[in-house]
């Protein structure tokens, strides 16, 4: 429905409070608060978008006679409230129910963040956007309230009843269905390649062939690994962290281009390629020895693996002049992603 950072926005009805140019009063008593009832215009569910385990679902709220257009454009006149919950992972695909804290520049995202945008519209035109000093957002099964005080001291709170439903527009972004699996291969068929250096270890690459589904793996080993099989023995945990010894976890990144992978995922591939559905893993273990690699695993959406090659572990040199590098070791471009989904 929308691009995995693309971002919505909304009015209102305030009774006693309207006023012809939008949501409601320009100067209400400082003490008194704009109460504003919403409807919920539409939820969508972005999946681990940010990479960090954190489920992410925007939540769309408007007020007055604002609406959304077929083609998603706001018009009418009324607030728009837009929430994006970072969210606990579960498989439920519902944001969990708590008080969530607003995002700040240069605030790390972690569950029970909310990015918020409110904005005033009227006749399709935004003429206000509220820039808040405070603001909290509470959300319960069947209630969404927003409370927040703008920096003229004026104090809103927006609520909006359930129930509420959350589009799964990710399946799109992931490629992986919701549908769980749980698969226990065998492989006689295996590539490893050593990619270069990180800064957090060095970067091998696991190409692992089945007839039904390949596996591509990113390994984060020990500096000195290099080419060196011996050095690479050992459990290396599917892990979120700026560090050596771990398997990366897969993501997808949505672009004017196309959809972009990284590993580590399983996939049927074709002419080099992975296929959908990609099943992206999200924990569990790659164990390495001396003449096999085991793999037990479990996907962003709750699917299992279990796999198992036996053969000749060598690693071919491949080396980059830069060798990828794991979107966490760059927190600031990160967050700058992150707090990208405020604007279209």
């Amino acid at each position: 429905m929308f691009a995995l950072l693309a971002v919505l926005f909304t009015f209102s009805a305030c009774g006693e409070n309207g006023g012809e140019n939008g949501g409601g009063d320009k100067n209400p008593p400082a003490d008194d608060v704009t109460k504003v009832a919403c409807e919920f215009a539409y939820g969508d569910f972005y999946g681990e978008d940010i990479m960090l385990g954190i489920h992410t679902f925007e939540a769309a709220l408007t007020s007055g006679d604002a609406y959304y257009t077929e083609d998603w454009q706001i018009e009418g006149t009324g607030y728009n409230v837009v929430i994006d919950f970072l969210s606990e992972k579960n498989t439920k695909f519902m944001p969990t129910a708590g008080t969530y804290k607003i995002y700040e520049e240069d605030m790390q995202p972690e569950i029970g963040i909310a990015l918020l945008s409110i904005v005033d519209i009227k006749d399709g035109e935004v003429v206000n956007e509220l820039e808040f000093t405070d603001a909290s957002v509470v959300l319960s099964n069947d209630k969404i309230v927003v409370k927040c005080t703008d920096s003229d001291n004026k104090k809103y709170e927006f609520t909006c009843s359930g129930p509420f439903a959350y589009d799964l527009a990710c399946r799109n972004n992931y490629g992986e269905p919701l549908e769980l699996i749980n698969k226990t291969y065998t492989s006689t068929q295996c590539q490893l390649a050593y990619l270069g250096q990180t800064d957090f270890g060095d970067y091998i690459d696991i190409f692992i062939s089945n007839d039904e589904l390949d596996f591509a793996i990113a390994i984060l080993a020990n500096d000195g690994t290099g080419t060196d099989a011996s050095k690479l023995t050992g459990t290396y945990p599917v892990k979120f962290a700026n560090e050596s010894h771990i398997t990366l976890p897969g993501s997808s990144e949505v672009s004017p281009q196309g959809i972009g992978v990284s590993p580590s995922y399983a996939s049927k591939y074709n002419n080099n390629q992975p296929t959908i559905p990609i099943y992206y893993f999200y924990s569990g273990n790659v164990t390495i020895e001396t003449n096999k690699i085991t793999i037990d695993v479990v996907s962003a959406f709750g699917s299992t693996f279990k796999v198992t090659y036996t053969g000749n572990v060598t690693i071919q040199n491949k080396s980059q002049q830069q060798a990828p590098q794991y979107v966490l070791q760059v927190p600031a471009l990160q967050q700058k992603a992150f707090a990208a989904r405020m604007r279209k």
